[in-house]
């Protein structure tokens, strides 16, 4: 989170950040006040605990990696980019703050410190949340960057058993639950992992994060990995888990519409050499505004396909056409995203991302405001490099 600004008068101590807000009262209270605006930038969509325990809804793996690779370079450089360290003191999901798009933003320094030149603090204060404090800080008062270190192994936790730090499991806390059975093998954690990503397809992924997870909650302070090195290692998991969501679209969904497409009717008649079409002649397809309501909320356009009985095969086969043709190119940024598909008994269904601003037909000749010559041209070459 960037610092925008302060302000000291009289009593009142203010900072200014990105989508935050906090007031310090009077000192001799020693009470931080902090109050989170929804900014459209960096809070839109709360913290991580929210996201986690609050909202229920499937939380895609690659999402879980690229928050957890956020938060990690955040600690990586405030760790070992700096010219002194820093410690933050209270790494957890409430303070892991999500924006418009889901990128994560660490917040929240009320209780961070500046290591000294032996990158050790000795204090007798208790700094932290339940949960997510290093058990040895309580033992000898001893702070280094391995405290946040150790509360980042617990925000992994969370982040793939979409369970709170402090619940119980059999009798125990979950961190010592977890840790136990890593110490009995992988397979002895697979039973804490939410079912959401824990796949037959992920699971090595899955079991990779863990392995990270456990090595930062080690109770030993020297053996615990570097931020560096943490998000190194989740990095080549991301491209692991990448690669295997691509085969698997690839492979598996879209595919699989092709060998179940369901067979035309009987009243339909149509004769077996029908060429393919993609026309949208005779009105094949309806366009529609609409919402998905998951993680956040997102509009989007809805493409439903009418199966016509004159030209039902036509219409299913440029349905299916349009699919295999979209998914090999979603990585392009100049062609209009395919978020999803639908095919129940006759209905056959597109889900686009939305374009707020409509189509480039409706900009011209119109009594809308007119295009200037540099936007005509980014049009031009977006749309080029879209058909190259």
């Amino acid at each position: 989170m960037r610092l925008i600004g302060c302000c000291e008068e009289e009593n009142a101590l203010m900072l200014v950040t990105e989508g935050q807000f906090e007031l310090l009262l009077d000192s001799a209270e020693n009470q931080l006040w902090e109050l989170c605006q929804t900014g459209p930038e960096y809070v839109a969509n709360g913290n991580l605990s929210d996201l986690l325990h609050d909202d229920k809804l499937p939380i895609p793996l690659i999402w879980i990696l690229r928050i957890a690779i956020e938060c990690a370079e955040a600690l990586a450089y405030m760790h070992s980019h700096m010219y002194t360290q820093v410690i933050h003191g209270d790494v957890k999901p409430g303070n892991i703050l999500l924006d418009s798009n889901f990128h994560a933003r660490l917040s929240d320094f009320g209780i961070s410190r500046l290591a000294n030149t032996d990158k050790t603090l000795h204090t007798k204060n208790v700094i932290g949340s339940i949960g997510y404090m290093d058990p040895l800080f309580a033992l000898d008062g001893r702070l280094t960057v391995t405290y946040d270190v150790y509360s980042f192994g617990v925000v992994l936790l969370e982040l793939i058993a979409r369970k709170k730090a402090t619940t119980v499991v059999d009798n125990v806390n979950i961190v010592y639950a977890f840790t136990s059975a890593l110490a009995r093998g992988s397979g002895g954690v697979r039973g804490l992992f939410d079912a959401e990503i824990a796949s037959k397809d992920n699971m090595k992924v899955v079991e990779g994060i863990a392995k990270i997870a456990g090595e930062c909650l080690t109770m030993e302070r020297e053996k615990r990995p570097e931020m560096i090195d943490v998000v190194e290692r989740l990095r080549v998991l991301r491209q692991k888990a990448s690669r295997q969501d691509q085969a698997s679209q690839r492979s598996g969904l879209f595919s699989w519409v092709r060998k179940n497409k369901p067979a035309p009717p009987a009243s339909a008649n149509i004769p077996a050499n029908i060429l393919p079409s993609v026309s949208d002649d005779g009105f094949s397809s309806l366009m529609y505004r609409g919402k998905i309501y998951g993680v956040g909320t997102k509009v989007v356009i809805i493409k439903r396909f009418r199966l016509r009985g004159d030209r039902w095969n036509t219409d299913a086969e440029e349905f299916y056409n349009e699919i295999q043709m979209m998914s090999k190119h979603r990585q392009c940024p100049h062609l209009v995203p395919l978020l999803g598909y639908c095919t129940e008994k006759d209905k056959m269904i597109l889900v686009y991302d939305y374009m707020d601003r409509g189509s480039l037909f409706a900009h011209l000749g119109t009594q809308k405001p007119p295009l200037t010559w540099k936007r005509r041209i980014e049009i031009c070459i977006a749309a080029a490099r879209g058909l190259c």
